[in-house]
């Protein structure tokens, strides 16, 4: 994973992106369909990229967009480890208060 650059998924249904918050905390921008289930993982244009659903023309273009554009793939992986540490924080702290809140019900 080390010289991975950009992760893809071109799926146009999604429960809940926790793996691209995983893949930001490594410092690799996603290139993803606009879709719900990514949408809170997702900062388009800041952290990671978002096609238009369904549409490959767009998901290729932003890919290579990534990989040509050595200062844009730069800047997502920089702002996307930023954003996932953040969301991480907020997850792991939810948890916590999910835990001690079903002990005491």
């Amino acid at each position: 994973m080390r010289r991975t650059r950009i992760l893809t998924h071109p799926g146009v249904h999604e429960d809940r992106g926790l793996y691209v918050i995983e893949v930001n905390i490594s410092g690799i921008p996603c290139v993803i369909y606009n879709v719900p289930g990514l949408w809170d993982s997702v900062r388009d244009g800041k952290t990671n990229l978002q096609a238009k659903n369904g549409n490959i023309e767009d998901l290729i273009g932003r890919i290579v967009n990534v990989l040509d554009g050595h200062r844009l793939g730069k800047k997502l992986s920089r702002k996307a480890l930023k954003y996932a540490g953040q969301l991480a924080s907020w997850m792991w702290s939810l948890a916590i208060c999910t835990k001690i809140l079903k002990r005491y019900q």
